[in-house]
């Protein structure tokens, strides 16, 4: 196997890792994006994900405010 045929070889696997990495990604997503949907459903007992996004309303928290509340927890558990 020549040179350029190595070269040519590791280029394409490597796009072909790049897509398979792409593809994962994407799957990931929609499995992620499922499960959040039925947690929505299961938490606030709506009947599906459009009548949730019809009644309630989202509230995006800051990072430093999922922190504390994070660490707020933590503190309750050492107490007890």
């Amino acid at each position: 196997m020549s040179l350029d045929e190595r070269i040519q070889h590791a280029e394409a696997a490597a796009k072909a890792a790049q897509k398979r990495v792409k593809r994962l990604e994407l799957e990931k997503r929609k499995r992620l994006l499922l499960a959040l949907g039925r947690y929505v459903i299961k938490e606030t007992k709506a009947a599906s994900v459009a009548e949730f996004q019809e009644n309630f309303v989202i509230v995006a928290r800051s990072q430093e405010a999922i922190h504390a509340g994070k660490d707020a927890k933590s503190q309750q558990k050492l107490a007890a």
